[in-house]
């Protein structure tokens, strides 16, 4: 594993690199036309979360010839890890691609399923959730352990997704959150199950940064790739970082959330309290 000494060099790295990587990913999707209509009624580019699994993909790559060279031996956490990010990400692509723009969130999938009985590439992309999510739980657990390990990503990334409806606004909360989690763990360590598996959010991070004044700037948006991407990435973290009491209260208060926004605008709730208004206003570009 990275000694901690390294894990900065890693983040310049990743940083510089990344810089060049968003420009060519931005100059991707509007030559192919992968853009989506915003909140705004403006064409932008969408899927800029590919950026996240480009980073991710460097990050965990060198990762494994570290471990091939230290002689650990072969480095199947990482390969489960990545080939779960590899169904959520071109899963969720494949809903920014194909999918019909109309229909957002989780009730509007349900009603359009039952009315045309055929799925949408929503469903296809909540199984792909699942399966990555299956991916990276623990072949020891428990039948509890088990709930919690495959419910807490799957709604994490489908929280971020509730989220990416305006601009900065899903980036914003992912980097809150993550950065509280890796400051909890590094301060807190006795209170937490600390586990080294937690600085594979660096790219996660990384990426964030990246994206966070192109999408404030409505240059790009998250869309399903990365909201779901990051969202993914956060749960796994919880998972690998905190203990079972404090996992169940995250998965308790992400249940309550995707049950109180069924029917509900979370926009709404958010443009209707001045702190959270200027919070989500901060840095964005007009209203």
């Amino acid at each position: 594993m990275l000694k901690a000494a390294l894990l900065p060099a890693a983040g310049l790295l990743l940083y510089v690199t990344g810089y060049g990587l968003r420009f060519w990913v931005l100059s991707v999707l509007y030559s192919r036309g992968i853009t989506d209509i915003n909140y705004r009624g403006e064409p932008v580019a969408t899927a800029g979360g590919l950026l996240v699994w480009l980073l991710a993909q460097l990050f965990l790559g060198g990762l494994m010839v570290w471990k091939l060279i230290l002689g650990e031996g072969p480095p199947w956490d990482i390969v489960l890890f990545d080939m779960s990010l590899l169904l959520v990400t071109w899963a969720s692509f494949a809903d920014d691609r194909y999918g019909d723009k109309r229909i957002k969130g989780l009730s509007a999938h349900w009603n359009a399923w039952l009315s045309s009985g055929v799925p949408t590439t929503g469903w296809l992309k909540a199984g792909a959730v699942l399966g990555g999510a299956l991916l990276v739980l623990p072949p020891d657990e428990s039948l509890l352990g088990t709930v919690c390990g495959v419910l807490l990503p799957m709604l994490s990334a489908n929280a971020l997704n509730l989220l990416d409806l305006r601009p900065g606004r899903a980036l914003k909360v992912f980097l809150v959150v993550s950065g509280a989690l890796v400051l909890a763990a590094a301060l807190c360590g006795e209170w937490f199950e600390s586990d080294p598996r937690l600085l594979w959010l660096l790219p996660f991070i990384v990426g964030a940064m990246l994206l966070l004044p192109l999408d404030l700037k409505a240059r790009v948006m998250l869309g399903d790739t990365g909201a779901n991407l990051l969202g993914f990435g956060l749960g796994c973290a919880v998972l690998w970082s905190w203990g079972p009491a404090a996992e169940w209260g995250v998965l308790l208060v992400l249940i309550l959330l995707h049950v109180w926004t069924w029917n509900r605008s979370l926009s709404q709730v958010i443009d209707g309290n001045a702190m959270l208004r200027w919070m989500d206003r901060l840095g964005r570009d007009g209203a």
